[in-house]
């Protein structure tokens, strides 16, 4: 009998141990946070206990909800969240000075038969195969494969321009196309996304060209591209940013890593500077020289607090010397360790932009600030065109200055500025003649500056964009090509001038990935005029404009020639629940939320970087106008379909 007993007990230990099953620090097949990871799992008869150490900025927030889980990689069957300890379901846990925290999350007690789980919260995983029975005990391999790097050479050799151009004025500006290829370490196609973008612009004319980057499961990526010349700008993929630099007709290679982007998860305060980015290719050497030199930067965060503090004098005062005192470092750094003489060409024209860019900006917004802050006598100040001088520390003849990304946000400050006034001297005859005096009042030339021919460019695109009567429109544009000598300014010229032709009886979309996208959206709408709006919930100026737009939208609900699309992303619109309720309560009729990877391809359709953008489609499906002025719905709808709403009340 007592043999009968301990017998039955040591079975009982057993079962009950083989509960009690504990892993430490267990395999993870793919990560995709850079705020947690899993030191421990203990399953137990009644509980599965989770150690879940948290890295993040110190005093900021995480919250664990009712929707947290772990899933059975093999059944997908979700295990919800019980309980916590070192924090509270629903309410935010702030990390200590550290950064680092642990907390334990208490699951419902898993079978026996579950080898492995993915952790997530609400529809997201974040920590895909987790094992409950092997530890992580050597670092994963990441080493690029043999058929990828084989692939990654194979088109590289095939670059039409296998050097680095000195680049001077004369050949800076060539049409030609340009490649990426590359590659990102430890990329899963579990992570979510299958593209990104480059937000590509023709500076010359504001005009953008947005790119889509093509990325396939085996982590391999690649993008074409038309250039006008050279370039810095950004790869973004998963809203990351990875620096690179290119020239008409070549192929660049970049390696990616994926540790990158799990420290850019993190540290989501800061312009995070790439630790594992690789270049290959004609260009692999500048590309090194100018992305691993950090530029001190200003101030942007202060900027508002600035501008109600120091007096226009004070504040250009310390931002020239500030600017001086970076530049003469760049010097001292570019001296002791000598860089390729365009690299540090390029590195010196991006302090510059950056800096001059920062004055330009302290006085953006100080008439809205005066307004709110009605006893603040320094935004009362009026600022002197004597503040605008600092821009003769920069040789506004230098094409060189397009190649820097800070280029478009100068040419934008310059052209809106009293340096190029486009509203003064409107109804005089000698307006431009006039124009150009203001401006070599503050900037010291005989001669008109290329640069300022830019901005004068530009001023035609809107006078193209908008005019309708043919003679007004020529006498600007004949005007403007009679003061200018360089032949691509005839070209873009000419080039706009077809555009708008195009525009009059609208185009057909081409057969593109994107194309398929936006003509599924609106194929239960055809037979109607569409006005498609693509918004975000983050975005204030879409949001104004749909809730503006109420009244007039639910007037017009019942026409039978009009209909309005709005679409954003799950990226842009991350939350159900605010999209959900945002439809109800703006009267969004017909309102679509679409995959990150579709939105990027509507924007490389229709080309545009920024948002809220506005497209006019016509009862056929034809685009009518891929930058439509929505403001001016009444007048724009009359003007390009009279037949339809010139006698209809709008």
């Amino acid at each position: 009998m007592l043999k009968s007993i301990i017998t039955l007990g040591i079975a009982i230990l057993c079962q009950s141990m083989s509960y009690a099953q504990t892993v430490s620090n267990p395999e993870i097949e793919f990560t995709n946070t850079g705020l947690y990871k899993i030191e421990k799992i203990q399953m137990l008869p009644r509980a599965t206990v989770v150690d879940l150490r948290i890295t993040f900025l110190p005093n900021w927030w995480t919250k664990f909800d009712k929707d947290t889980y772990l899933e059975d990689c093999d059944t997908n069957k979700k295990y919800f969240v019980d309980s916590l300890r070192g924090a509270v379901l629903g309410k935010e846990l702030f990390t200590p000075a550290s950064g680092d925290t642990l907390i334990q999350l208490f699951f419902p007690p898993l079978p026996k038969t579950v080898n492995k789980i993915n952790y997530g919260e609400a529809k997201s995983a974040l920590l895909y195969g987790v094992s409950l029975s092997k530890s992580n005990d050597q670092e994963k391999n990441t080493t690029i494969p043999e058929s990828v790097q084989k692939w990654m050479d194979s088109q590289i050799s095939k670059s039409k321009n296998q050097q680095t151009s000195e680049l001077k004025n004369a050949t800076f500006f060539q049409k030609d196309s340009a490649s990426i290829v590359g590659y990102i370490k430890g990329y899963d196609i579990r992570s979510a996304f299958t593209s990104g973008i480059i937000y590509h612009q023709n500076s010359l004319t504001r005009e953008d060209y947005p790119t889509t980057i093509q990325i396939y499961p085996d982590g391999r990526f690649e993008v074409k591209m038309e250039l006008f010349h050279p370039m810095m700008n950004h790869l973004y993929i998963k809203d990351q940013p990875f620096p690179f630099y290119i020239e008409p007709g070549q192929t660049l290679g970049m390696v990616l890593d994926w540790k990158d982007f799990l420290q850019m998860d993190r540290y989501r305060d800061r312009s995070y500077t790439m630790k594992y980015t690789t270049y290959l290719g004609p260009s692999k050497q500048i590309n090194e020289q100018i992305w691993n030199f950090k530029i001190n930067e200003p101030n942007y965060s202060i900027l508002r607090e600035v501008q109600k503090n120091q007096t226009p004098t004070i504040f250009l005062q310390n931002q020239l010397q500030a600017w001086d005192i970076e530049i003469k470092r760049i010097d001292e750094i570019l001296k002791n360790n000598p860089r390729l003489p365009l690299a540090s060409q390029l590195i010196r024209n991006n302090a510059n932009l950056l800096y001059a860019n920062y004055i330009f900006d302290y006085t953006i917004g100080r008439d809205y600030y005066s307004k709110q802050d009605t006893n603040n006598q320094i935004l009362k100040i009026e600022i002197e065109p004597s503040y605008y001088s600092f821009i003769n520390r920069l040789d506004l003849d230098d094409y060189i200055l397009f190649t820097s990304q800070e280029f478009s946000t100068f040419i934008n400050r310059f052209e809106f500025s009293p340096l190029f006034d486009r509203f003064k001297y409107q109804s005089d005859e000698n307006r431009e003649e006039l124009l150009l005096e203001n401006f070599k009042k503050i900037y010291h030339t005989q001669h008109t500056p290329f640069i300022y021919q830019i901005a004068q460019l530009r001023e035609v695109k809107s006078y193209i964009d908008d005019i309708s009567i043919n003679s007004v429109l020529d006498k600007y544009v004949q005007s403007f090509l009679s003061s200018v000598e360089a032949p691509l300014f005839q070209n873009e010229v000419t080039r706009l001038l077809k555009l708008k032709e195009l525009k009059k009886t609208g185009y057909e979309l081409p057969d593109t990935f994107g194309a398929k996208i936006f003509k599924k959206l609106i194929e239960k709408h055809q037979g109607k005029v569409l006005v498609i709006d693509f918004w975000a919930q983050w975005c204030g100026p879409c949001r104004a404009g749909i809730e503006s737009s109420v009244d007039k939208r639910k007037k017009l609900a019942d026409n039978p020639d009009l209909d309005f699309l709005f679409i954003t992303d799950e990226r842009g619109t991350p939350d159900t629940k605010f999209f959900e309720d945002y439809n109800q309560t703006n009267f969004l009729k017909n309102s679509y939320r679409v995959t990150a990877d579709e939105y990027l391809a509507l924007r490389e359709l229709f080309k545009f970087n920024g948002i809220p953008r506005y497209i006019l489609v016509d009862e056929s499906g034809k685009i009518r106008d891929d930058n439509f002025a929505s403001h001016n719905l009444d007048y724009e709808l009359r003007r390009v379909f009279p037949e339809k709403f010139k006698d209809v009340e709008l």
